[in-house]
Formats: structure tokens, sequence, C-alpha cells
């Protein structure tokens, strides 16, 4: 399948799509992914969440209580932080662990030489891509709507597919290294928001009494 898909991409190429690829290839650089980060963290630390009425009494009522649910603006950035630099930092550990070789330089538009498996570029873009909708609809959750969650949904999808096209149109990466890509670039930011879940339950649970006299309060 791998060599089947990769012939397919190597036969159909023109000059108009190279260029458009090439310059996706230099746009989706690590670094640019940070930069992306940086933007994202930005929008976050600045937002405004919105909170109804019973939401903002509970909040007050909590932080009477010390047990305030509510978080600093820099954490939700912080967090985003954390889970992409998982993501990209393990994928550099996994081409070596995997040492795949890339497909043949003879038909590589832009030389790579490293490990293959699994493609990087398409690893930060689908950190960046899953951290951007745990973190920014999460800070909007009050007020977006279902169109907006899919909104956001169908363009995180359309840019990791889009890395993975080009990865394969470029012909430095196998299919199977851009689906590996995918999945540990998304599983990983998963990972890091589901350790913080637990985390936060664990905190809350760690004050019952509290949270009891604000239920009776209630």
């Amino acid at each position: 399948m791998d060599t089947a898909i990769y012939e397919w991409f190597v036969h159909h190429r023109n000059d108009h799509a190279t260029t458009i690829f090439t310059a996706l290839h230099h746009l989706l650089q690590p670094r640019n992914v940070w930069l992306v980060s940086g933007f994202v963290m930005a929008y976050i630390h600045s937002r405004r969440i919105t909170h109804t009425a019973d939401q903002t009494r509970t909040t007050n009522m909590e932080n009477a209580a010390g047990i305030a649910s509510t978080e600093p603006r820099w954490t939700e950035a912080a967090w985003l932080v954390i889970a992409v630099s998982t993501a990209q930092l393990l994928s550099p550990l996994l081409k070596a662990l995997f040492r795949r070789e890339r497909p043949p330089l003879a038909t590589q538009l832009v030389v790579e030489t490293n490990g293959s498996m699994p493609s990087g570029h398409v690893v930060g873009v689908a950190a960046i891509v899953t951290a951007w909708i745990f973190a920014v609809m999460r800070a909007r959750q009050a007020t977006i709507s279902f169109v907006g969650y899919a909104i956001n949904c169908t363009l995180g999808v359309t840019a990791v597919v889009l890395a993975m096209v080009d990865r394969l149109y470029l012909g430095v990466h196998w299919f199977s290294d851009t689906l590996a890509g995918a999945v540990v670039g998304t599983g990983t930011v998963l990972t890091v928001y589901g350790v913080r879940a637990l985390l936060r339950r664990a905190r809350r649970r760690s004050k019952p009494a509290a949270r009891f006299a604000i239920k009776n309060r209630a």
C-alpha cells in the first residue's frame, strides 16, 4: 500500500502543485509550528470566559471556600505548551527507535535523510490542531455553537490531511509515516490533557468537606 500510494503521487506531479507543496513544506517547519503555538497561547491568555449567572455564583462560593475551580489564564496556555512540546520531543525519539529509511532520494523533491517514521511535520500539525480544539473551544464553551465546533474540527482535520498530502507529494515519506504522525500528534495531546483532567479531579476530591458546605449553602 505504501509503495502504491507513493508511486501515485510521484506520477501525478506538475509544476504548479510542486510550487505550492514546496512552499507548504517550508511553512510547516517545526519552528513555524512553535510560532502558531505562540499565537494560540496569546489568544488563550487574553480571552474572556463567559459565565452564566449560576456559574458565576458557584465560582464565587468556591473561591470563598478556597477550592476555586477556575484556573489562571496562563494555565491553559501552559498546558498547550506541555502538550505540543511532548509531541514534538517524542517525534525524533520514535524516528531513532524505528530507524525507517526514507523513500528514494531520486524521487524526493526536497532532500530529507533522517528517520522516516513518523512524519515530524504531521506530528506538529496534528498536535497544535488537537491542542487548539481542546484549549480554545474549552475557553469559549459557554458561547460557541455546534456550527462553531464543526467548523473548527473540519478546519483542523483539513490541516492535518493537507500536511500528510504535502509529505507524500514531495516524496519524503511513506503513507504509513504520515498516518503515524497524525496518530502520535493527536494521541500525545489527548494523553496530556487526559492527565490534566485526572489531576484536576484529584484536586477537587481533596477537599470534600468544603464542597459539601457549598452544596448546603446553595
